[in-house]
């Protein structure tokens, strides 16, 4: 196919061969348009799906880290609540055993017998008859 200067071809001047190639083409061309668009919605439908499982685990990110917290809080009390009873029982051993060693100067001061501490204490109303 050969063009002279100053016209220009039109569908009319080709062959009916190459108007069949031409056709095929543009059949090609609307094929290839389709599986591009496609392929551009099934991208973006992925994107979109990855945005949603990336924006949900960023929340579930900030729930295990705000559950954390309060594990980590609630460890602290339940440590210093454990602190505050060890204290306390410090406080009563050294309480008592005061007591104890002012009991046993008391009865060695006085000449009494400790047997009684360790005597089984009779209660009023029982038979001893067991």
């Amino acid at each position: 196919m050969m063009q002279q200067q100053g016209t220009s071809a039109t569908l009319k001047d080709l062959c009916n061969e190459d108007k069949k190639r031409l056709a095929h083409l543009i059949k090609e061309l609307a094929r290839i348009n389709e599986e591009k668009q496609q392929v551009v919605q099934s991208q973006l439908k992925e994107r979109h799906k990855h945005q949603e499982e990336m924006a949900k685990t960023v929340g579930d990110k900030k729930s295990v880290e705000q559950k954390l917290g309060k594990l980590e809080q609630h460890q602290r009390l339940l440590k210093q609540e454990r602190n505050n009873i060890l204290q306390h029982i410090y406080e009563n051993f050294v309480e008592l055993y005061y007591q104890s060693n002012t009991t046993i100067l008391l009865a060695g001061f006085f000449g009494l017998s400790l047997s009684w501490i360790t005597a089984p204490v009779a209660i009023p109303g029982e038979s001893e008859a067991a």
